[in-house]
């Protein structure tokens, strides 16, 4: 009987030490950059909201995807997925306690993301556009930033500052000081636009003699 007990006790220590295994191998897993069904459910509410990835850009949205995905409605969209999705891949055969980790960690990711994309937009809408900017509205931009960067850092403190983010951070108020206009009628878009308005004009004025 003693013996019985020890050979049964052996194996469900042993149990526990590969399941504690399997699991620690999940979390380090690596999966392949934007496979995975919560990647593709990501793109589902992509495709449900006409919003397209630019494959020449690396993936990322430009022009007016950018926009809606600054919208909180899509942003509500796309944080809810990591929990739903979880909920569908869960199995009979994961303990609880393993169940109960993932979906604290889905929820975190959830309300992490959310706050992070919210203060994006906040910060989009104030420099996406070709308006005349107030001191006003630069103090106001330039505090969005600030919180924007210090919620980056507090919530995702293993993740690099990106050029980009550099460049948002520490010269795009300065620009908006200079200049006193959106960041929209600076950029490649804005650019062409002003390109092809002296066009117009000047196939207006083509005729004219020059007296």
């Amino acid at each position: 009987m003693d013996e019985a007990f020890r050979d049964t006790a052996t194996s469900v220590f042993k149990l526990r030490a590969d399941i504690r295994d399997l699991e620690q191998d999940a979390l380090s897993a690596k999966l392949t950059y934007a496979t995975g069904p919560i990647a593709s459910a990501l793109d589902r509410v992509l495709h449900d909201h006409k919003v397209q990835r630019q494959a020449y850009h690396g993936k990322a949205f430009v022009g007016n995807h950018v926009n809606k995905c600054c919208e909180p409605k899509l942003i509500d969209a796309l944080t809810k997925v990591p929990p739903e999705e979880l909920e569908r891949q869960l199995t009979d055969d994961m303990s609880l306690t393993a169940q109960e980790r993932l979906r604290r960690q889905a929820f975190q990711h959830r309300a992490h993301f959310r706050e992070v994309f919210l203060k994006f937009a906040d910060v989009h809408k104030g420099i996406n556009h070709a308006l005349a900017l107030t001191d006003q509205d630069v103090l106001r931009i330039d505090v969005s930033i600030r919180e924007l960067l210090r919620t980056y850092r507090q919530l995702f403190p293993e993740e690099r500052i990106t050029p980009k983010l550099h460049l948002l951070e520490d010269h795009a108020v300065d620009q908006l000081q200079r200049f006193r206009v959106g960041l929209g009628l600076l950029n490649e878009q804005g650019g062409e636009l002003i390109h092809a308005e002296f066009n117009r004009i000047g196939r207006v004025v083509q005729g004219m003699r020059d007296d």
